[in-house]
């Protein structure tokens, strides 16, 4: 293993997984999770959202399956879906991290269930509340990200007893995450210490889910804080 696999510094970071692209881990995806093994930015979603008119419905729930080996290197994230979803995902990532050179392989999506619903509210609190604690609280200790961005307020709200207790602080800026229209992001973003970590990581949610409405404007605000987190010491 590289030693730079987990740096803090997403240069180093990214350089070690171009230095072991294809580099293959033990362990396996669970179903509706995946990207880099070693990802500096992971998206955490509700559920898979709808089907593809090609795919059999997910049930969701317990007994949840386990799909491809996790891996490090290139093209590892690329959001596509078959649709225009891509777009916005992709400017999103490239965003937070600075460069989309760096969304394929230094991002993952991890969702808290895998049911196929557009609708979130049709996932039972029990299974998303399962799925942190059993399958993407353990990837995420795992994969060691610097940045945390939760995709809507009801997974922010799922997971957020479990990063109080790691000596979460509010972010400090010194600009306001409100857009031109005077949409601001419904959760303040967080500063925390994952266990048996040695640099800190960051909890952020958009305006919006990129899927829907979140505007480029509103993506580069939320890029803005993520630059002012990385620029302080780790």
């Amino acid at each position: 293993m590289h030693r730079e696999r987990y740096s803090p510094n997403l240069k180093r970071r990214y350089q070690a997984t171009i230095a072991e692209d294809g580099a293959v881990l033990a362990k396996k995806w669970p179903r509706a999770c995946g990207g880099a093994a070693n990802a500096f930015l992971v998206l955490v979603g509700p559920s898979m959202g709808g089907n593809h008119p090609s795919e059999i419905p997910q049930r969701g729930g317990a007994n949840r399956p386990h799909d491809s080996q996790m891996a490090i290197g290139r093209d590892l994230q690329t959001f596509d879906w078959r649709d225009h979803r891509k777009a916005r995902w992709t400017r999103l990532c490239a965003e937070m991290l600075g460069a989309e050179s760096y969304v394929s392989s230094m991002t993952s999506l991890m969702n808290l269930d895998w049911m196929h619903s557009t609708d979130e509210l049709a996932i039972p609190q029990e299974d998303l509340e399962t799925g942190f604690r059993d399958y993407v609280w353990p990837l995420i200790r795992l994969v060691r990200p610097r940045i945390i961005c939760t995709l809507s307020n009801r997974v922010w709200d799922t997971i957020i007893p479990t990063i109080h207790d790691c000596q979460a602080s509010n972010l400090k800026l010194r600009f306001s995450l409100t857009d031109s229209k005077g949409n601001s992001p419904s959760r303040t973003p967080l500063v925390f210490r994952l266990p048996d970590s040695d640099f800190s990581t960051l909890l952020i949610k958009p305006h919006r889910h990129p899927s829907r409405a979140l505007s480029y404007e509103q993506c580069s605000i939320i890029g803005r804080a993520c630059h002012v987190f990385l620029n302080q010491p780790a």
